[in-house]
């Protein structure tokens, strides 16, 4: 494609005086009919220590790059951040 049309919409709440957070993002682009949902719940144990859990989907047309990239990316994650 010669341009590229998308929009973008983030929602992000934070609860328990900043310990939890939750992220919601939806990506959409016109020209290829792609999206992208992604979630997030964000704890913050201590001052340096954040646990989150979330999930990541991807979706297109066939032979798009969403659809062939969801195929392996799409799913459920969790992680533990360590800032020093």
């Amino acid at each position: 494609e010669e341009t590229n049309h998308a929009t973008m919409l983030s929602l992000n709440r934070s609860f328990f005086y900043e310990t939890l957070s939750s992220e919601l993002s939806g990506y959409y682009n016109f020209p290829s009919k792609e999206y992208l949902v992604r979630g997030r719940i964000k704890w913050n144990i201590a001052d340096n220590i954040t646990a989150n859990l979330g999930a990541n989907f991807m979706f297109g047309p066939d032979n798009s790059i969403y659809n062939m990239s969801g195929k392996v990316i799409n799913g459920v994650f969790t992680g533990l951040e360590v800032n020093f």
